[in-house]
């Protein structure tokens, strides 16, 4: 009998039967997880993400149980027990390693997924929006371990970083502490070289040519600021060419077009992102002529 074990073309059969198998089974998997995944489900990750983010700071302020109680009645109008979910687990033990299921995050949609993490940023701001020390660093962690959990893309992750100034965290402004002296002295250099320029300009037609000069770089600074902020709402770099631009855009539309959704709450969300998505391409259609 022939063996054709050792044959280039028994082994390329071989390993491509594997990889189909295995693709296969990973669809069935997920196909079954995505059938089986329950509004029971969904009731219960939702109240345990945002007990995680309410308790991070360990303070539970009632502005806070007000807000989640009104989004859980809203999102889950037939379910009073949810709410009853929330407090039980907010007034439980301090959660700090948080678990979110694989049913959860094959059984949901990405734009229902990316609802709420909008939801679990604006509850994580709710007593941190007005604090002069900054956001929390315990509110911040918890936010990037449930945003990893969730499975949001990490370009959405710096979309929501950015919208909601999580920038601003405690660490932060620790760490740029001590630059604050040598700042401050370089401010006050620049400040002088400005009063000295203005004190020995004599020339009205010097001032008003410097003047010009700085509206037109000041215009020019607003319209690059413009042009960076619509990368990053569509997910690219600088360096994107014409063909990335409109395959990004027809990726986003197709994700966050409020048609996807049958909620009202989440179709106004997605309203929203997609008029930011729109304006975005755009602009960048009117500064590259697509």
């Amino acid at each position: 009998m022939i063996d054709f074990s050792g044959l280039p073309f028994y082994r390329f059969f071989v390993d491509t039967f594997d990889k189909v198998r295995s693709f296969l089974l990973f669809k069935y998997e997920k196909f079954k997880i995505k059938k089986e995944c329950s509004n029971e489900l969904r009731i219960q990750t939702y109240a345990y993400c945002l007990a995680a983010v309410v308790q991070a700071d360990g303070i539970v302020s009632n502005e806070e149980r007000r807000r989640v109680g009104n989004y859980l009645s809203t999102r889950f109008p037939d379910r009073s027990d949810a709410i009853a979910q929330f407090h039980r687990l907010v007034n439980g033990r301090r959660i700090a390693t948080p678990v979110i299921s694989k049913e959860f995050v094959f059984g949901t949609t990405y734009s229902e997924r990316f609802a709420f993490a909008e939801m679990l940023f604006s509850i994580a701001l709710t007593n941190q929006g007005n604090n002069e020390k900054g956001i929390d660093d315990r509110v911040v962690k918890m936010i990037q371990k449930l945003m990893k959990l969730l499975e949001i893309k990490e370009s959405d992750m710096q979309y929501l970083n950015k919208k909601n100034n999580f920038g601003n965290s405690r660490k932060n402004r620790r760490e740029t502490k001590g630059n604050d002296k040598q700042k401050y002295t370089n401010y006050q250099s620049q400040k002088n070289k400005q009063n000295d320029y203005q004190y020995n300009s004599q020339n009205t037609e010097r001032q008003s040519e410097s003047s010009r000069q700085q509206q037109e770089q000041a215009a020019e600074e607003r319209k690059r600021k413009g042009l960076e902020h619509a990368f990053v709402v569509m997910g690219l770099s600088s360096s994107a060419s014409a063909d990335d631009i409109r395959k990004a855009y027809k990726e986003l539309a197709r994700r966050y077009h409020p048609d996807t959704v049958q909620e009202e709450f989440l179709k106004l969300e997605l309203t929203e992102k997609f008029k930011e998505i729109n304006w975005a391409y755009n602009r960048l259609k009117q500064e590259f002529s697509l």
